[in-house]
Order: structure tokens, then C-alpha cells, then sequence
């Protein structure tokens, strides 16, 4: 495809350690469940590991942006493969009396994330030419979609074959795999000041970053637009296994076919991504996409059957994965790599702020009628929303315009 050496051994380190991502995320709340049979007690370690990505992303930014990236990406695999040996000791010794001393370490490994995604996205410019970035992040969406797509299977397989303490030693193993593959990537391009700098400095260049990011239109613009998708997608997302077991009537084992098999969408939006970001310009082929998507979401109501769900589902995602491609690419041809890091964090984590409100209120409306009805309803309703909106602003003609000038 075109790619330098430095992003293939990214790109393999990015899959390797996503694999154990994966047979985390499985594993954690099953152990929690097995424990103490508390959907409370899940929820929690939920909250564990998402609340890092409003409280640490954005100093993550900061630090992508001050210090050699590839050292903050091996001194990242190196502390998560810590956690992991820690989680799996604790895992070995656990009962219902010390199943709390889970929570610190997921929280631990979710702040490991949080520093490691900025740090990830702002570093890919460096190895891959401004006309080729759709290509990479369209690879790299593709193999996250695809191990989305084979996760489930995967991560139940080794959680079976080696037991809880097996599969967390095996995810410390795919940071360790993660942390050799990025020793072999060359050196990096250090931004920031040398040095130490304080709590305040660290304030002042997030302010910094702010600033530059929320001074591009199109981020700004962007940024919003995914605040609303994604609360309109998790309406649906945060309670789609719900549907599918109540709505539906499908037993566990279709539940995950089907989860799986959406994934395949997702991959589809992936790989078309960019050959549409080639012919189409960037606003006005998001704004597109997510006022279809807002059409198909509501093709749920009709479907009866795994299949049916699927294609409508995997149709979401295909489009989906068109949007966050492009944005990406987007965000990293428009802001100055001293920024970027930043940037990534910043508008990650204010995107990313809808999703835990939208789980909750689509739970809220399901207590209310009973099924997902009024759910998938309102989900349609707002990305269609969103999509009129954003056509009013500058954001579907700033590009066309930007290259006029």
C-alpha cells in the first residue's frame, strides 16, 4: 500500500495490542459478574474505565505534545503490561472480600489508554504523507472493525483455553508484543519545550490546544457534530443487547453472531472511506452519511430476525466508520503536529462526553415503554437533526472554500 516501515510496525503494534484490549474488556466484567452477580458492581468498573478518558485524555495531549511520542508509546505498553501482571495476581487471590482491588487497576489501565490514543493518532503523520492518511486510517479503522468483528470469539476462546488469570497474563502479553514492534520504529519528532513543566504549564498549553483546535471551523464544527452522533448512536448502542434479547427473542450465542456480524459494516465503511474522501469533500460527505444513517437506524423497527438486524446495524456502522475516517483524516491534515496531540484528546473526550448520558437515558425510556421503540425513534430524529443543523453552518462549504483561498 505504500507505506513506510516506521507506520507498518505502528500499525502492528496498534492490532497486537488491540487484540488484548479486546480479551480485557470480555474477561473484567465477567470475573466482576462471577464474584458478586451485581450489575452495579459491572457498571462500576465501567465507570472505571471510561472516566479517564474526561479526566486524564486531555493532560495525555499535553504530554503527546511535549515529549518524543514513540518513548510515550513504549513507556505506555510497559505500564500497561505491569497492570496486567498486577490484575492477574489479584485475580488469582479473588473472592468477594477483596474483589474491589479490581477497580484501581482497570481505572490504572484505562489511564494508560487515555495517554497512549492521543499519543497514537498524533504520531501517524509523522510516518505517512498527507495524501495517503485516509489509506492509513482507514486500515487501521478496518482492523479495529475487524477485531471488533472477531473479538467476541477470540477473547471467549482464550478466557476458555487459559481461565481469567491465563487471558489477563495473555493481554499483558500483547503489550509486551506491542512494546518490541514499536522499538523497531524510528526516532520522532519531539515538540514542546525541553524539560519539566508544572501543573500550571500543563493548564496553560491545554488551554493552548484548545484554542487552536476550537479556532479551525471544521474541528469546531466537527467536533460537534460527533458529540450529537454519538449520543444518538449510543441510544441505540448502549442498550442493543437488550434488543436483542427482549425485541427481539435471540438467545445468547445469536446475540453475539449478530454483534458480530454488524461488525462487518463497519469494515465495509472502512475500506470505501477513502475513495469517497478522494471524490467527495469532507463536510458535506459526513453531513451525508449521517443523514442516511439516521434514515437506517430506523430500518430497526422493522427487522424480526438476526439477519434483519445485521444488515440494518451493519449498515449503521458502515456509515459510521465513513464519518470517524474522515474526521480523522481531517483532524490530522488540518491541525500542525505540535497541536495535534492535544487536539485528538480534547475532542475525543468532549465527543465522547454524550455517550455515557445517552446509555442512561435510553435505559430511562426503556423503563418507560418497555421496549426500543421510542429509543431507535429518537436516535433517527437526532442525527437527522444533527445533519440539517450542521448544513446551515460554514462547516459543509469550509473546505471547498479553504481551497479556493
Amino acid at each position: 500500500m505504500g507505506f513506510s516501515r516506521n507506520f507498518w510496525f505502528l500499525f502492528l503494534a496498534f492490532f497486537t495490542s488491540s487484540i488484548g484490549d479486546w480479551i480485557f474488556r470480555l474477561s473484567v466484567p465477567i470475573i466482576i459478574y462471577q464474584v458478586t452477580e451485581s450489575p452495579l458492581a459491572m457498571a462500576a468498573a465501567y465507570a472505571c474505565s471510561f472516566a479517564p478518558i474526561f479526566l486524564i485524555m486531555p493532560f495525555g495531549g499535553v504530554v503527546a505534545d511535549n515529549y518524543d511520542r514513540r518513548r510515550i508509546l513504549i513507556i505506555g505498553d510497559l505500564c500497561a503490561a505491569f497492570v496486567c501482571c498486577a490484575l492477574a495476581i489479584v485475580v488469582f487471590y479473588l473472592d468477594e472480600s477483596n474483589y474491589l482491588a479490581l477497580y484501581p487497576l482497570v481505572f490504572a489501565l484505562a489511564c494508560v489508554t487515555a495517554i497512549y490514543h492521543p499519543t497514537f493518532q498524533s504520531i501517524i503523520p509523522q510516518f505517512v504523507s498527507n495524501e495517503r492518511l485516509p489509506h492509513a486510517n482507514s486500515l487501521i479503522f478496518t482492523a479495529e472493525n475487524l477485531i471488533n468483528v472477531l473479538g467476541p470469539l477470540s477473547g471467549g476462546l482464550v478466557v476458555a483455553l487459559l481461565g481469567h488469570v491465563g487471558a489477563i497474563v495473555a493481554n499483558g502479553a500483547t503489550y509486551i508484543t506491542s512494546l518490541v514492534l514499536v522499538l523497531f520504529i524510528g526516532a520522532t519528532t519531539r515538540y514542546g519545550t525541553s524539560g519539566k513543566f508544572t501543573i500550571t504549564d500543563a493548564l496553560q498549553r491545554l488551554q493552548d490546544g484548545f484554542q487552536v483546535a476550537m479556532s479551525i471551523p471544521l474541528i469546531r464544527y466537527g467536533t460537534v457534530i460527533f458529540f450529537f452522533a454519538n449520543f444518538a448512536t449510543h441510544l441505540v448502542v448502549g442498550n442493543f443487547v437488550y434488543f436483542l434479547a427482549h425485541d427481539i427473542g435471540l438467545r445468547a450465542t445469536d446475540i453475539g453472531l449478530t454483534i458480530a456480524l454488524t461488525g462487518l459494516g463497519g469494515i465495509a465503511g472502512a475500506v470505501a472511506a477513502p475513495f469517497l474522501i478522494r471524490r467527495i469533500p469532507s463536510g458535506p460527505l459526513m453531513l451525508a452519511a449521517v443523514m442516511i444513517g439516521g434514515v437506517i437506524v430506523l430500518g430497526l423497527l422493522t427487522t424480526s430476525s438476526m439477519w434483519s438486524v445485521a444488515f440494518v446495524r451493519g449498515l449503521s456502522m458502515a456509515l459510521e466508520s465513513i464519518v470517524v475516517v474522515t474526521m480523522f483524516t481531517l483532524r490530522q491534515r488540518l491541525v500542525s503536529s505540535e497541536f495535534l496531540g492535544r487536539t485528538v484528546a480534547i475532542t475525543r473526550a468532549l465527543s465522547f462526553s454524550s455517550i455515557p448520558i445517552a446509555a442512561a437515558i435510553g435505559g430511562w425510556m426503556i423503563e418507560l415503554n418497555g421496549n426500543m421503540n421510542a429509543v431507535i425513534w429518537a436516535s433517527g430524529i437526532v442525527l437527522m437533526a444533527c445533519a440539517l443543523w450542521a448544513y446551515t453552518t460554514p462547516f459543509p462549504r469550509q473546505e471547498l472554500e479553504a481551497q479556493k483561498g
